[in-house]
């Protein structure tokens, strides 16, 4: 499959890709009007277009698709499992494990 990456184009563009069965990836630059478009089981998160971390592209993500971030990393895990079988993604999306991750070191 194909992975647009730093996606955040206009709605008529996305509605193309989307029926061509491309995948995406969205950073810190979001079109919400876009991202609604775009399946659930083809987002991917990156960070390496601007200065946020992970945690909060997910946050920024989720809240734009009035989604818990719970439920929306555990979206996204199951899709870079699908797609990437023999990755390992980091052990916690989760902001509030991340910081109990974080203390206990």
């Amino acid at each position: 499959p194909w992975i647009i990456h730093g996606y955040r184009s206009k709605p008529e563009l996305t509605e193309r890709l989307v029926k061509e069965g491309f995948l995406f990836s969205i950073g810190e630059n979001i079109n919400v009007d876009s991202m609604q478009l775009i399946p659930l089981d083809s987002q991917f998160c990156e960070t390496d277009e601007g200065e946020m971390s992970i945690r909060q592209v997910y946050l920024q993500t989720s809240r734009a698709l009035n989604m818990n971030v719970e439920e929306f990393a555990d979206i996204v895990a199951a899709n870079i499992d699908r797609i990437f079988p023999t990755l390992q993604p980091p052990k916690s999306y989760y902001p509030d494990e991340e910081e109990d991750d974080l203390s206990s070191t």
